[in-house]
């Protein structure tokens, strides 16, 4: 099974979505997220939409914590 682990999106929903279709082309199965999906970037909640909707896994980054 092909995985791609990706993390750090900071709230670059831009980035996230290239990421994703670069998973999706390569043939990636699942994808996980390592954590700091906020912090720093312009759109914090696509985001996290983005990630739940995708993602197998998703951990929380040091960012997400300090966040909730």
């Amino acid at each position: 099974m092909l995985v791609a682990v990706f993390g750090d999106q900071h709230a670059h929903a831009d980035a996230l979505d290239a990421v994703i279709a670069a998973a999706e082309t390569s043939g990636a199965e699942q994808l996980w997220s390592l954590g700091d999906m906020i912090g720093r970037g312009p759109d914090p909640e696509r985001v996290v939409a983005l990630t739940r909707e995708c993602c197998r896994v998703a951990l929380m980054g040091n960012h997400d914590y300090g966040a909730t």
